[in-house]
């Protein structure tokens, strides 16, 4: 899988900054308040970057909003292999769902964490570090439901990322 993403990555995309992005999780037993909308993310859009999608779907009501932009990629994920192969060839992993970030994760792959107010326990309390993965850093939200602190904070470190 990693070859085969390889060459298609770095044959299109080889000299730009790359991230993968996953704003939702179509799964059933996910909390909707866990969820990002991509209208809610769109600045992260305006950097200096390629964009791409690592959710299987993109949500019927998201598809044309997410066709307005060029540099916001989707391939067809129909596995983990799959997934991991393009996250390896991702500068940056940016992600709401937490299977992307285990993945990303034990990829050793830098990874940015975006967690609701009540996070699963296994992401502790009161840091923005994961004793899992070293690579992972997390934006958590300070309000329940609110994530300007979050989209703030990860536009601050994106601007960072992405010029620095």
């Amino acid at each position: 899988m990693i070859t085969q993403w390889q060459h298609n990555i770095q044959q299109h995309f080889n000299h730009k900054i790359k991230i993968g992005l996953c704003w939702t999780s179509i799964r059933e037993n996910v909390p909707h308040n866990r969820n990002i909308k991509l209208g809610e993310i769109l600045f992260l859009l305006e950097k200096n970057a390629e964009f791409f999608c690592l959710q299987q779907v993109i949500p019927e009501y998201e598809q044309g909003l997410f066709a307005q932009f060029q540099n916001l990629h989707h391939f067809s994920l129909n596995s983990f292999a799959e997934t991991a192969g393009l996250i390896e060839q991702m500068d940056l992993v940016i992600t709401v769902d937490t299977s992307v970030a285990h993945l990303a994760g034990a990829l050793g792959k830098k990874t940015w964490l975006l967690l609701g107010y009540h996070a699963d326990f296994r992401w502790l309390l009161d840091r923005d570090d994961s004793i899992w993965y070293s690579s992972i850093k997390l934006f958590r939200q300070t309000k329940f439901g609110d994530w300007s602190d979050v989209f703030d904070n990860l536009s601050h470190a994106l601007n960072e990322f992405c010029d620095g």
